[in-house]
């Protein structure tokens, strides 16, 4: 219980503390004038551009700050602006390689993906339209109850081109899984922040530097540093109790999308950080994949977890196709939180899930607690973890 007050503590006052640089994580800002190539443009990128200017350094790819062609004084002009918040110009590298220029200061966005970051970030008063979904999700209109009087664009795949014509938007924010209906969204000379999902399922701090870069995008750098260093201290907590755990001592799970048909889906880094061996790593066409249950009862996982959307536990320890595996034995089916892990909500996933796999190692964190602090930092509003969906 102390350890978990303290955690609470914590991160109520993260706001409140000194940033500091987001440092130490496996990303480059991949924003034009970050000319060191580390995750954040300061002083140290101007004396780079100087060294480039002065022959003492090599050129990088992020070295054109104003993205002319040509590395000179303007760069080093543009790298103060940048800084300054009052460049009229930023351009970057989206979640899927594209060079993309956004015009500054953004008035108008459409968030088809990742709303919780532009609540956090305090922007979400630019955002002019929404998916249909997002008008009653369960959370957003918690964080920001007045979503529900934005105008809204239909479904993923199915976007009505119309009413994202009529909202007009200077920028929108989506995934990359539908190619062919992006293509049509820039049709409407609507410039568009591509995300990668699947840099997004692997990676963490791909969250890290897409969020970064929506600071620069809207000039909250700074609060971006605080909602990273609130992932991290999440993030440290649990390694600090299960990165020793051997090899041969960790526990073995599964994810499943859906119990009926079953498909598993990849955990990657979030069952790496959360000492979860992911017995399907390797061995599904794609995550989400439709597999056998003999496949599953033949890896005997320690632990089953079910996807948020869909399925419980109940459906497993109900089915006698299910019965063999040491986890429906034991009772270790366990049923994800309505948290989405397209948000700085992630870490609480892989608090989560390290709670679930080592109990005994984190005795003394109460997870509600740490989720209520945590959600109050992000949002300004103190949350309750919610269940996950059953059907």
């Amino acid at each position: 219980m102390r350890a978990s007050i303290f955690l609470l503590a914590f991160l109520v006052s993260m706001a409140l503390m000194t940033v500091e640089p987001a440092s130490g994580y496996d990303f480059t800002l991949d924003i034009f004038g970050n000319a060191d190539l580390d995750d954040d443009i300061d002083q140290a990128d101007i004396t780079y551009v100087e060294g480039i200017i002065n022959g003492t350094n090599g050129a990088t790819n992020l070295s054109d700050a104003n993205y002319d062609g040509q590395i000179d004084a303007n760069d080093i002009d543009h790298i103060r602006q940048i800084i300054n918040g009052t460049e009229k110009k930023l351009t970057l590298i989206d979640g899927c390689d594209d060079v993309v220029s956004f015009d500054l200061p953004i008035e108008k966005v459409a968030v088809a993906h990742m709303p919780e970051f532009i609540v956090a970030l305090g922007e979400f008063h630019r955002v002019v339209g929404v998916p249909s979904y997002m008008l009653t999700d369960d959370v957003l209109t918690e964080i920001y109850p007045d979503i529900k009087n934005l105008p809204e664009f239909g479904k993923t795949g199915s976007f009505d081109m119309e009413a994202l014509a009529a909202i007009n938007p200077d920028v929108m924010i989506v995934w990359d899984r539908y190619p062919e209906e992006i293509e049509d969204i820039k049709e409407l000379s609507i410039t568009v922040f591509e995300l990668n999902t699947t840099k997004n399922n692997n990676k963490i701090d791909s969250f890290r530097k897409e969020l970064m870069q929506f600071g620069y995008m809207f000039n909250k750098v700074d609060r971006a540093k605080e909602i990273i260093s609130s992932m991290n201290e999440i993030e440290e907590l649990v390694k600090s109790r299960v990165s020793a755990i051997p090899e041969e001592k960790r526990v073995k799970g599964i994810s499943m999308n859906s119990i009926e048909p079953p498909k598993a889906r990849i955990m990657g880094e979030k069952w790496e950080i959360a000492g979860i061996i992911d017995v399907a790593e390797g061995k599904l066409a794609q995550s989400g994949s439709e597999m056998d249950i003999e496949a599953i009862v033949g890896w005997d996982p320690d632990l089953i977890n079910i996807w948020y959307w869909s399925g419980s536990p109940d459906q497993v320890y109900g089915s006698d196709k299910w019965q063999g595996p040491r986890a429906v034995r034991e009772k270790k089916v366990y049923k994800d939180y309505y948290i989405t892990s397209w948000s700085p909500e992630i870490e609480l996933l892989v608090l989560d899930y390290a709670m679930k796999a080592y109990p005994d190692r984190f005795e003394d964190i109460d997870f509600n607690e740490t989720y209520e602090g945590f959600t109050e930092t992000l949002y300004g509003v103190k949350l309750s973890p919610k269940p996950g969906k059953t059907t």
